[in-house]
Protein backbone atom coordinates (compact mmCIF):
# COMPACT_ATOMS: atom_id res chain seq x y z
CA UNK A 1 0.00 0.00 0.00
CA UNK A 2 1.36 3.24 -0.90
CA UNK A 3 0.77 5.90 1.09
CA UNK A 4 0.73 9.61 -0.62
CA UNK A 5 1.04 13.04 1.52
CA UNK A 6 -0.17 16.40 0.48
CA UNK A 7 2.90 18.74 0.12
CA UNK A 8 2.58 21.63 2.53
CA UNK A 9 1.80 24.80 1.87
CA UNK A 10 5.58 25.94 2.58
CA UNK A 11 5.66 28.15 -0.81
CA UNK A 12 3.21 30.76 0.08
CA UNK A 13 5.35 30.70 3.63
CA UNK A 14 8.69 30.53 1.58
CA UNK A 15 7.95 33.41 -1.09
CA UNK A 16 7.03 35.58 2.71
CA UNK A 17 9.76 35.04 4.22
CA UNK A 18 11.85 36.08 1.35
CA UNK A 19 10.36 39.25 0.54
CA UNK A 20 10.26 39.90 4.24
CA UNK A 21 14.07 39.55 4.32
CA UNK A 22 14.59 41.27 0.70
CA UNK A 23 12.58 44.16 2.82
CA UNK A 24 15.17 44.32 5.14
CA UNK A 25 18.24 44.17 2.76
CA UNK A 26 19.27 40.67 3.40
CA UNK A 27 19.08 41.16 7.22
CA UNK A 28 17.80 38.11 9.18
CA UNK A 29 17.27 39.87 12.03
CA UNK A 30 15.79 42.69 11.13
CA UNK A 31 13.26 40.95 9.23
CA UNK A 32 12.57 38.89 12.52
CA UNK A 33 12.32 41.95 14.64
CA UNK A 34 9.89 43.71 11.86
CA UNK A 35 7.36 40.35 11.80
CA UNK A 36 7.31 39.98 15.43
CA UNK A 37 6.55 44.37 15.64
CA UNK A 38 3.89 43.38 12.79
CA UNK A 39 2.46 41.26 15.07
CA UNK A 40 2.24 43.07 17.95
CA UNK A 41 0.65 45.91 15.77
CA UNK A 42 -2.23 43.23 14.97
CA UNK A 43 -2.89 41.58 18.56
CA UNK A 44 -3.10 45.51 19.38
CA UNK A 45 -5.73 45.45 16.77
CA UNK A 46 -7.23 42.42 17.54
CA UNK A 47 -7.67 43.27 21.20
CA UNK A 48 -8.62 46.27 20.42
CA UNK A 49 -11.74 45.25 18.15
CA UNK A 50 -12.66 42.32 20.64
CA UNK A 51 -13.23 44.54 23.69
CA UNK A 52 -15.24 47.14 21.36
CA UNK A 53 -17.28 43.47 21.03
CA UNK A 54 -17.66 42.77 24.42
CA UNK A 55 -15.35 39.70 23.81
CA UNK A 56 -13.34 40.22 27.10
CA UNK A 57 -15.85 41.48 29.40
CA UNK A 58 -16.59 38.12 30.61
CA UNK A 59 -14.17 36.77 33.05
CA UNK A 60 -11.57 33.90 32.52
CA UNK A 61 -9.33 31.71 35.07
CA UNK A 62 -6.16 33.70 35.26
CA UNK A 63 -3.22 31.93 35.41
CA UNK A 64 -3.02 31.15 39.03
CA UNK A 65 -6.33 29.36 38.62
CA UNK A 66 -8.63 32.53 40.23
CA UNK A 67 -11.22 34.09 38.29
CA UNK A 68 -10.06 37.52 36.78
CA UNK A 69 -11.63 39.61 34.25
CA UNK A 70 -9.45 39.15 31.09
CA UNK A 71 -8.90 43.30 31.14
CA UNK A 72 -6.06 42.08 33.98
CA UNK A 73 -3.84 40.82 32.06
CA UNK A 74 -1.09 42.48 30.09
CA UNK A 75 -1.46 44.13 27.52
CA UNK A 76 1.35 43.70 24.25
CA UNK A 77 2.40 47.69 24.68
CA UNK A 78 2.65 47.24 28.37
CA UNK A 79 5.51 45.03 28.56
CA UNK A 80 7.90 48.05 28.82
CA UNK A 81 9.93 46.87 25.41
Amino acid sequence: MTVHFLPPYSDAYEAAVNDAIATCNGDLRGALKALIIANEFLERDLQAAASKSGLFSRELAGPNGRRTKSTDFPRPDARGS
